[in-house]
């Protein structure tokens, strides 16, 4: 009754850093593709990526 069950707390930290750990690394490796290569289909993936930059947010 008096111990603190750390399990969900520890579990949460774990997913937490894991995913962090994928998408840094993704958005790395896509952020070096982006800049350095050229491929088909480029220019439609950069629109789309500012996007959110042109489009008025909802309030």
């Amino acid at each position: 009754m008096n111990g603190v069950d750390y399990t969900p707390l520890l579990l949460s930290m774990k997913v937490a850093a894991i995913s962090t750990s994928i998408v840094f690394l993704t958005g790395v490796y896509f952020a070096h593709l982006f800049t350095r290569k050229s491929f088909f289909g480029k220019s439609i993936i950069e629109s789309f990526f500012m996007l959110p930059l042109v489009l008025p947010q909802p309030l």
